[in-house]
């Protein structure tokens, strides 16, 4: 599956390295990960800055996944939050709120490192 049709015999797969912005998401799929390709990491940014949203957004799903279990252990059940930077920055009970408080509050050059998540009741 991964390489599709295979027309002729013997078959060589190519092998292709993944992009720097697929090594980046592979480095950031959780905090341990993170930690320990912290300078990989600063590298690929360095060599891309374009990379540094990424980074961000990535790095704002895993938070996410930490708030979420502290949002609810205080007794929030619904919600939208945004993130950044490991900060919640705005919460309100839709996207479209959390989007204006953003606009409001950030400026513009900085809106591309933040995440927003939404808190569903279980």
């Amino acid at each position: 599956m991964r390489f599709g049709i295979i027309t002729a015999l013997p078959f060589h797969p190519e092998k292709t390295e993944p992009s720097d912005a697929e090594k980046l998401k592979i480095y950031l799929k959780n905090e341990s990960s993170s930690e320990i390709h912290w300078e990989e990491m600063g590298v690929l940014i360095h060599k891309d800055p374009e990379l540094m949203s990424l980074y961000h957004q990535e790095m704002g799903k895993v938070y996410a996944r930490t708030y979420r279990r502290w949002l609810r252990d205080i007794g929030i059940e619904n919600g939208w939050f945004a993130v950044t930077e490991g900060l919640i920055i705005a919460g309100g009970t839709t996207k479209d709120e959390v989007e204006k408080i953003l606009r409001d509050i950030l400026p513009a050059e900085k809106r591309m490192f933040v995440s927003v998540f939404r808190l569903k009741k279980r």
